[in-house]
C-alpha cells in the first residue's frame, strides 16, 4: 500500500500503536508518529489514475495534438506490456490550462493500483516520439522583444539569429 501521510509518500512497511513506518521512492525510511497523523491518502486502493499534463506550443493545433494523445493512449492500452495495467478506456480530458509559454493538455488513464507512475513515464516517452514524428512542438520558455515602442507601433519584433560566435540582431 502506497500512502501519503504528513507530506511523506511511501510504501507502508509497518503500523504500530505509536507510529507508521514508510519507505519512500529513494529507499529512505520515514517514521510518522500516530499522534501527528491527521489524514492519510491511499494512492493504491482498488484502482489509481495516471493524470498526465502534456505541453504544446501555442502555434500547434490542439485538436490534432489531442487526437495524437488519444492514439498513443489507445495503443498503450492494447500493448501487451501495458494492457494489464490500463483497466479502462483512455480519457482525454482536453485543454487543462493556458500557460505562459504553452498550452497544457491532459489525458487521464485508469490503471491498476500502484502502476500510475510507470504508465505515466511510458506515456511521456511515447508522446514525445509521436510529437517528434508529426512535428508538434513541445515548447521551451520564449518571449518576443519589441524595441522600446508600443506593441501596436511601427516597430516590428526583433529576430535574433545566432551566428558562429555571436548573436546577430536583425530588424524583421
Amino acid at each position: 500500500m502506497i500512502v501519503e501521510i504528513g507530506g511523506h509518500i511511501g510504501v507502508v512497511e509497518e503500523i504500530t500503536l505509536r507510529s507508521v513506518r514508510l519507505r519512500d521512492y529513494d529507499g529512505n525510511v520515514i517514521f510518522v508518529p500516530c499522534g501527528n497523523i491527521t489524514n492519510v491518502v491511499n494512492m493504491t486502493m482498488e484502482y489509481s489514475r495516471s493524470v498526465i499534463d502534456v505541453v504544446i506550443a501555442y502555434r500547434e493545433k490542439t485538436d490534432e495534438a489531442l487526437g495524437i494523445m488519444h492514439g498513443v493512449a489507445s495503443q498503450m492500452a492494447q500493448d501487451r506490456a501495458f494492457a494489464d495495467r490500463i483497466i479502462d478506456e483512455p480519457e482525454i480530458v482536453g485543454v487543462e490550462a493556458l500557460g505562459d509559454s504553452a498550452v497544457i493538455l491532459r489525458p487521464r488513464l485508469k490503471v491498476t493500483p500502484g502502476s500510475q507512475w510507470e504508465v505515466r513515464r511510458e506515456f511521456f516517452r511515447r508522446i514525445k516520439q509521436a510529437f517528434d514524428e508529426t512535428g508538434i512542438d513541445i515548447p521551451f520558455p520564449h518571449f518576443t522583444l519589441y524595441p522600446g515602442l508600443p506593441k501596436d507601433g511601427p516597430a516590428p519584433p526583433l529576430n535574433i539569429m545566432l551566428g558562429q560566435t555571436e548573436a546577430v540582431v536583425k530588424n524583421a
